[in-house]
C-alpha cells in the first residue's frame, strides 16, 4: 500500500490548476487501496477542491512548515511506502510500479527518490526532493522529520539520519517534471508569507548540521555512518 503526503499551500488559480494536474498525475498510478493524505498548509484558496479530492484532509490555519507537515501525514499514514510530494509536479502513471521496482532490487534501500533537473548529486547517491518515497521502516527506524528554518531542506536533514542509520538511497526512472516558479509571483506570496513565521527561530541545515554547504549533507551522513 502506498501513502501519499503532500503539503499543500494554495495562493492563486495558477497553482491550483497545478495542482489539479498533479492530483491527476499520482491518483493515475495509484490503487484502490492506496491514500492520498493532504496537509493544506495555510492556502488561500482551493480548500474545497482538496477535501474532495483527498482520502484523509488534513486543514492548518498558516503555513507550519514542511517537517510539521509532512509528520501529521506520516503518523497517520497506512501505507508500506510514504510518498512526499510537491503539488506542482508532474509524474507519469507508471510511478508506484517504477518506485515499488526499485524498493524489491534491495531490502537496505531506504528511500528512493526520481530523476529530474532538481537532482542534489553527492559522493555515492542523487536524491530529488521534490518528488521521493520512504519505506515505512525508515520511519520506524530514525523516526520523523524534525524542524528547520522555513525554505529551508526538511528534506537532506531527514536523509541524513536515514543515510546514517545504514539505509541506502536510490533513484526510479519514471517521467518527472517540476516547473520551476522561483521568479513568479506565486512565489513572492509564499515567501511574504512565511516572513514573520515563528518557524524562523528555527535553526538551517548548515547550522544543524556544522555543514559549510547543504550539498555536502551526504557526505556528512557518511561520516555519521562511521561513527
Amino acid at each position: 500500500m502506498i501513502s501519499v503526503i503532500s503539503a499543500v499551500v494554495l495562493l492563486d488559480e495558477e497553482l491550483l490548476q497545478r495542482t489539479k494536474s498533479f492530483f491527476e498525475d499520482i491518483r493515475s498510478g495509484m490503487t484502490e487501496e492506496d491514500e492520498l493524505i493532504v496537509i493544506d498548509n495555510g492556502s488561500r484558496i482551493g480548500r474545497e477542491e482538496m477535501m474532495k479530492t483527498a482520502d484523509i484532509y488534513i486543514h492548518t490555519p498558516e503555513p507550519v512548515g514542511c517537517a510539521t507537515a509532512w509528520n501529521l501525514g506520516a503518523k497517520i499514514a497506512k501505507g508500506n511506502y510514504i510518498v512526499i510530494a510537491s503539488n506542482d509536479c508532474r509524474v507519469g502513471k507508471d510511478w508506484v510500479d517504477k518506485t515499488i521496482e526499485k524498493f524489491s532490487e534491495n531490502e537496505k534501500i531506504g528511500i528512493v527518490s526520481c530523476n529530474g533537473s532538481h537532482m542534489i548529486p553527492s559522493t555515492g547517491t542523487a536524491f530529488n526532493g521534490v518528488f521521493w518515497t520512504v519505506r515505512r521502516k525508515v520511519f520506524e527506524d530514525v523516526g520523523y522529520f524534525e524542524k528547520l528554518q522555513p525554505k529551508q531542506a526538511d528534506d537532506s536533514d531527514f536523509c541524513i539520519k536515514v543515510v546514517a542509520a545504514d539505509w541506502e538511497i536510490d533513484v526510479a526512472d519514471f517521467y518527472y517534471d517540476h516547473p520551476t516558479r522561483k521568479s513568479t509571483h506565486i512565489q513572492n506570496d509564499f515567501n511574504e508569507l512565511i516572513r514573520n513565521s515563528s518557524l524562523w527561530k528555527e535553526k538551517t541545515l548548515c547550522e544543524k548540521r556544522g555543514l559549510e554547504k547543504e550539498q555536502d549533507w551526504y557526505k556528512k551522513a557518511l561520516e555519521m555512518r562511521k561513527i
